[in-house]
């Protein structure tokens, strides 16, 4: 079996997911004992391909490039981080590589590459990583784990969410004294979704059969609510248009909010869930249960697609029940306050220790920014 080398244990990959929880709290102290302070002063270009306002967030000292990147136009140096979003612009670059071409961006680029991938498939390919980076829904079973990590896709969604809002929002999900509520104007579900995929449909359909379940566009279940109208309100407001990171505006309306992930993957927890909280209505899950590493479960309801009987008969039940509902309503919604806060969401420095974010420099050879007092 093929193993991976810390700086004094040998582990091997199988068990590498539960060896960074088990040890977390060691890299926390490392976090405190071994940053160093960078000067805010450019150090090097930072460009992007995707992801547009993420790269700043995670490398603020670097001089952030506002166009995209594009091959053959810049010349790159050493000093430079290009951050790329897979499946995104840079797509077609990436896929001449998964055919067997040559790496484009690593032969185009002089510089680091970093690429960030918020979707449930794709790994770095084994034959390139001298200078390519990936975080993302990072698997144990990759071939090269020293040159990926585990960064949940909702963690870098609540920093572009931030970077779109006039108000931080961290603490509504920081802070339980700040846990938003709901309007109550909608007494059902909310169900908003543009792929209809066969397990979220039955499950609004199961749901529908107990409470409204409104849908807005895309997807819709027999004897549910249009709302299509209302939908297309909100999203006029200010900006206009469709936007998956404001979801929380409309969502903010209704008593509950289907939140279900397209699929059940390690690793894989994307805004759903996130949106859900956000907009104070009582999130019904579905996913990995890996979410029960970062969220409080008793902060929303877990969908289990294989034996549902169980939810069902808590939404019933929450619906005779008032106070029971409001209680779930009240509770903390990480697991473990500022510790979850820094072992999922620091991957910005500014948030809690910055613990992911000096993970990511280090495994990139990066000086790494001064701890946050």
């Amino acid at each position: 079996m093929s193993q991976i080398v810390t700086d004094n244990t040998t582990i091997p990959k199988r068990d590498e997911r539960r060896w960074k929880s088990e040890n977390f709290t060691q890299h926390s102290a490392e976090v405190e004992q071994t940053t160093t302070t960078t000067p805010l002063h450019s150090r090097g270009r930072l460009f992007y391909c995707g992801w547009n306002s993420v790269p700043k967030l995670i490398f603020p000292e670097y001089d952030f490039q506002e166009t995209i990147w594009k091959p053959n136009e810049v010349n790159s140096t050493r000093n430079d981080i290009l951050v790329v979003g897979m499946y995104g612009p840079c797509l077609g670059v990436r896929r001449f590589f998964a055919r067997g071409g040559p790496a484009l961006i690593h032969d185009l680029f002089e510089g680091k590459v970093l690429y960030i991938n918020g979707e449930a498939y794709g790994h770095l390919d084994p034959r390139v990583i001298d200078r390519e980076y990936q975080i993302g829904p990072y698997s144990p079973e990759s071939e090269f784990p020293e040159n990926s990590r585990l960064v949940y896709f909702f963690a870098l969604c609540l920093g572009m969410m931030n970077s779109q809002s006039d108000n931080s929002l961290n603490d509504l999900i920081f802070d339980p004294t700040q846990r938003p509520n709901n309007t109550g104007k909608y007494s059902g579900v909310a169900y908003y979704s543009s792929k209809c995929i066969r397990f979220r449909q039955r499950a609004a359909s199961q749901i529908s059969e107990i409470v409204p379940v409104y849908f807005g566009e895309g997807c819709q279940v027999q004897n549910a609510h249009d709302l299509h109208n209302y939908t297309n309100a909100i999203n006029l407001v200010e900006k206009g248009g469709r936007n998956w990171l404001e979801n929380h505006r409309f969502f903010h309306d209704f008593k509950y909010c289907l939140a279900m992930e397209n699929t059940e993957k390690a690793g894989y927890v994307t805004e759903k869930l996130l949106n859900a909280f956000l907009a104070g209505c009582l999130p019904i899950y579905y996913g990995t249960r890996e979410v029960f590493d970062v969220f409080n479960k008793d902060a929303f309801l877990f969908f289990d697609i294989q034996n549902p009987q169980g939810t069902l008969d808590k939404i019933r039940y929450l619906e005779a029940h008032p106070e029971a509902y409001s209680e779930i309503l009240r509770a903390p919604i990480l697991k473990h306050g500022s510790q979850t806060i820094d072992q999922f969401f620091s991957i910005f420095p500014q948030v809690g220790n910055g613990t992911l974010n000096f993970e990511v420099r280090r495994m990139m050879g990066l000086q790494t920014l001064h701890k946050r007092s």
